[in-house]
Parts: C-alpha cells; structure tokens; sequence
C-alpha cells in the first residue's frame, strides 16, 4: 500500500485506518464487504466497521445496504475536491470567529520599553483610526507621528493635539499649552494618546522612555474624557489671546452615530 498516500490523507484528517481502508477500496474491486476489505487493508476485523462507518461519514465511502452491506469509494477526485471546499468553509469560519473575538476587548495592560517601542505602537494605532486621535504630548514626541497623522487627518479622522513646549507641526488642531515658560523640556515628560476611544497609550519620556498601551475601557474612557477637556480648556484659552483664531474644534464621541 502506497505510504505517501496514507500519509498525505492522515494529513487530511483521516487516521491510519481510515487511510488504508479507503485505498484498499480505491485500489481492488469494489462494492466489497467489511471483512474483504479488513482483509486488502491489514485492518483487524474487530476494528474494521467502525472504520467504515465514519468514512461514511466522512463522505469518503458510500455504503449499500442489503443482506450483507457493501462499500464503494468515492473517486479520489470527486473526495479531493470535497475536502478543498471543507478546508475553504472552516477557514471562512475561521477568520470570522478571529473578528467576533477581537470585538470583545482584551482587558490586559501591555508594557512598552523604549521610544522605538512607544512610537511603533503609537503609529499602528493611529493608522488604525477610524474617528477620533486625541493627543497631549510635547513637540518632540509629536514629530515621529506627524506622517501618520497627517494621513489620518485627510482620510476624514478628526485630530485634537494638545502641545507642550516650543516647536511647529503641520497638522489641523494644534493647540499650544502655554502652562510651561520657556519651552524647556521637562525631565519627566508626558505622553498620551487615546484613538477612537477605544485604546490609549501612555508614556513618559526622559533620557529613555517607558510606557503601556491598553484596551481596557477603565483607563481608555477617562483618558479620553480627560484630553477632550484638556483641549477645549487650551482652545478656549487661545481664542481669549487670539480673537480670530478659528471656530473652536466640535468633539464627537467615537460612539455617536
């Protein structure tokens, strides 16, 4: 009996008894009874029905009742076609479970070591939006995200900045707070980031950085909430200096319709 054969439609789900019971009836004269094929198989008696039966099943076999029940095989290519459309559906099935199960928020808390770690989680947040980029941090750390949210801004997400320190930055609602003098950078400076109220990454930066980036609706939520107000606070602040800055930025909650 041919060994890669077996091997192959073990690897198809089939066990070392369906494999040979199946070519044992591809390769002889068929229909044929249980024992006859026990027999072509090397399959003990005791074992064979059972085996028959769920290839059956299996809709590899197909069987033909009488006073003794025969079995015929299926063309191996009519069975071959038949497990691609299986193998398709269960991968269809697949990827839809994969998308019910991310919908239901993972609730850990992630560590994030390093700028380069901060950044890159940043960045792949950002290019994920949909809604809403809430961000306060100062102009050093604004930089290595501008590209992205510069793309998210013309791709119709709105952005709310809240910027410490000095610098400039081409991107829509920018606003300077002005509660630090001088633009010197603080030791510890802070960074946090909320896209479409859904994740948040925090951070701190000094000679290195150190942060976590969550799900968790315990720490997104108010972090949102917290940025919103930050920015209205600021924006307010600069049209009182600035009469004829523009109409202040309209916040809409990433679950408003």
């Amino acid at each position: 009996m041919d060994t890669m054969m077996i091997e192959i439609l073990q690897g198809l789900g089939f066990s070392p008894y369906e494999s040979k019971a199946y070519l044992a009836l591809l390769s002889g004269k068929s229909p044929a009874g249980g024992y006859e094929i026990a027999r072509r198989a090397g399959i003990p008696s005791s074992k064979i029905y059972e085996t028959l039966e769920r290839l059956v099943t299996k809709g590899a076999v197909s069987s033909i009742e009488g006073e003794t029940t025969l079995y015929v095989p299926v063309p191996i290519t009519v069975l071959s076609a038949q497990l691609k459309r299986e193998a398709a559906l269960l991968a269809d099935s697949l990827i839809t479970q994969f998308a019910e199960s991310k919908s239901v928020r993972d609730l850990s808390f992630w560590n994030l070591s390093g700028p380069v770690a901060v950044f890159a989680r940043a960045v792949e947040l950002i290019a994920q939006a949909e809604r809403e980029v809430l961000l306060q941090a100062w102009f050093p750390e604004i930089e290595p995200l501008r590209e992205e949210l510069q793309r998210a801004a013309r791709s119709g997400v709105h952005i709310a900045i809240i910027a410490y320190g000095d610098g400039k930055v081409d991107l829509p609602n920018v606003r300077r707070h002005r509660g630090r003098k001088g633009g010197q950078l603080r030791r510890d400076r802070f960074f946090i980031l909320v896209v479409d109220g859904k994740y948040s990454v925090i951070a701190s930066f000094n000679r290195s950085a150190a942060g976590s980036w969550t799900a968790n609706p315990a720490q997104v939520y108010p972090m949102a909430e917290y940025l919103r107000g930050q920015y209205e606070k600021t924006a307010k602040l600069m049209r009182r200096m600035m009469p004829k800055l523009p109409v202040k930025f309209k916040f809409k909650h990433p679950t408003d319709d």
